[in-house]
């Protein structure tokens, strides 16, 4: 699977993922967020969205977590992301999205489009936002991911559960391990170290971990390039995504690393503090 065009389209999300999160007060984990509106919905505003090339329209179904930090669920274009988004909007045009399966917080649809290399297969995956509603995250070109079973030597879980310790316990080399190179852990960063502590210093997941030990990745579906997990802590609930090892990026860059890494993780409920 190529992941390049997906990781480029979230380079937003690191912008605003320092926010949020506590120090994991409460007794009891937040439980897994409901979906209020069938994925089936999200899709079709997405197509007409995408089909009118408004950013007025595309931009209230991005993930909240992705856009600037003072957007709100579902709100219009704030700032100035359309300038963003007017980059994005033309290549997702003629993506015809025709199935879809949810994984609970984290949700797949997929259907022919533009060929991108040898694929013609485009996969959308969208995340429960913090009203409980599906919203975009990004698209890649790839083999067809529902209904399959992960590749064989693919260990999603040994990789969710890697980059949980990493996190918890400020291990910058654990963390590098797992995370996927040049993805959005590293932009808008100077060098490793710099990504790394922008993760373990946010006010949002690492503190919140280390609050919890006991909080630790389950298991939502995989793939046969992406795996999904949930992460409740005591002040919110976490979707985790990770991937397998692009195809169209020099293999020296995955020397050490498993054959599944960290795309991103996303908080389903809306960060406090």
């Amino acid at each position: 699977m190529t992941v390049r065009s997906l990781l480029a389209l979230a380079a937003a999300a690191l912008a605003v993922a320092g926010c949020g999160g506590g120090d994991g007060g409460g007794a009891e984990r937040r439980p897994a967020p409901e979906p209020k509106a069938p994925l089936a919905q999200t899709v079709a505003q997405w197509e007409r969205a995408v089909a009118s090339g408004e950013c007025r329209a595309y931009a209230p179904l991005a993930l909240t977590f992705t856009r600037p930090e003072q957007a709100t669920p579902g709100a219009p274009p704030v700032a100035d992301e359309c300038r963003f988004y007017a980059e994005q909007l033309p290549r997702w045009t003629g993506i015809d999205l025709r199935r879809t399966r949810q994984f609970g917080t984290a949700a797949l649809a997929e259907g022919p489009g533009p060929r991108r290399g040898p694929y013609t297969n485009h996969t959308a995956i969208f995340v429960l936002d913090w009203d409980g509603r599906y919203r975009f995250w990004g698209t890649n070109a790839s083999d067809p991911q529902i209904g399959t079973q992960p590749k064989s030597g693919v260990d999603f879980q040994a990789t969710a559960d890697a980059f949980v310790k990493a996190v918890r316990d400020r291990d910058c080399a654990a963390f590098l391990r797992v995370a996927m190179p040049g993805g959005d852990f590293f932009r808008g960063t100077r060098n490793t170290r710099e990504a790394c502590d922008t993760v373990f210093r946010g006010r949002n997941l690492a503190p919140q971990l280390r609050a919890d030990p006991g909080a630790e990745p389950e298991p939502l579906g995989e793939t046969l390039d992406l795996g999904f997990f949930g992460v409740a802590t005591k002040r919110n609930y976490y979707t985790l995504i990770v991937g397998t090892r692009p195809t169209d990026v020099p293999a020296a860059q995955f020397r050490g690393k498993p054959a599944a890494l960290v795309l991103n993780y996303f908080p389903n409920y809306r960060p406090v503090g």
